[in-house]
């Protein structure tokens, strides 16, 4: 790898850490600070409501996240009645997770406040700013998509 290659890929990689930090900071910490939940109990809320029932290997693949530390999310979360576990009537092994009424209800209020505190914050840039920041965002997107088929062949 050439010397400006590497230098271009460090630079991708502190600037896609600026943006989880900033993400973290701006949306999901004041969001975490008010519903008294964490980023990764959030995450699973969010996956859940969009994907509906999902076993508990596709929310660690989804996630990122350790089974162990899955089942950890979802126990906290299933105390809060916010989730359940739903076992396979033909393999008890298989277990799905889908959200309670309660969790439904919260999903559908924290989509709301993300919602709100991105249009705040987007409000303090001009519409011009704006449009590039959303191509940017749908480029970084579609590129990542991209790298993902690559990886599942």
């Amino acid at each position: 790898m050439e010397k400006n290659e590497f230098s271009s890929f460090r630079e991708l990689r502190e600037n896609m850490n600026r943006m989880m930090s900033c993400f973290i900071k701006n949306v999901k910490t004041p969001i975490s600070q008010q519903l008294n939940l964490n980023a990764s109990q959030i995450q699973v809320i969010l996956l859940l409501m969009k994907y509906k029932n999902q076993k508990m290997s596709d929310l660690t693949k989804h996630t990122n996240v350790v089974k162990s530390s899955m089942t950890n999310i979802i126990d906290s979360l299933e105390a809060l009645q916010l989730v359940k576990r739903i076992r396979n009537k033909d393999d008890r092994r298989i277990v799905f997770v889908g959200l309670t009424d309660k969790g439904e209800d919260l999903a559908n209020n924290l989509r709301k406040a993300i919602f709100h505190l991105f249009e705040q914050k987007l409000s303090y840039i001009s519409t011009n700013e704006r449009q590039e920041f959303i191509e940017s965002i749908n480029k970084i997107t579609f590129l990542i998509n991209k790298m993902e088929n690559i990886d599942e062949k």
